[in-house]
Parts: C-alpha cells; structure tokens; sequence
C-alpha cells in the first residue's frame, strides 16, 4: 500500500507540489488569524554566569602549585 501510494506522487509531482504549496498556505492563513491571546505565555531567557578568580602566584584557589 505505501509504495503504491509513493509510485502516485513520483508519477504525478505537480499534485505533490500543489499539495506542498496549498498546505503551507494553510499554515500563513493560521498564523495570521490566530489571535494573540491564544499564544502561550513565552518567559524570557535567563543567563547567569558565575566565575571565581584567584590572582596568587604559588595558590589556586587553596590548592598548592607544585
């Protein structure tokens, strides 16, 4: 049955690509008329950055250089 079904739109492209074009204007059409009350709430992205410094010479940060 799939190939059966793939063999159809290898045969016959131009319904596949009219198929491919109409469902992606479907999809514009959606975006368009959905009101933004429908989308979800989006909270905004948090970065934090830690970093620790040790600036002696013979101790990194409480551990001997040896």
């Amino acid at each position: 049955m799939p190939s059966r079904f793939l063999h159809r739109k290898i045969a016959r492209p131009v319904f596949a690509i009219v198929l491919a074009i109409v469902t992606c204007l479907a999809g514009v059409v959606g975006i368009y008329s959905l009101p933004i009350s429908q989308y979800p709430e989006i909270a905004p992205t948090t970065i934090s950055i830690r970093a620790t410094w040790c600036a002696d010479g013979h101790l990194t940060c409480g551990h001997a250089l040896e």
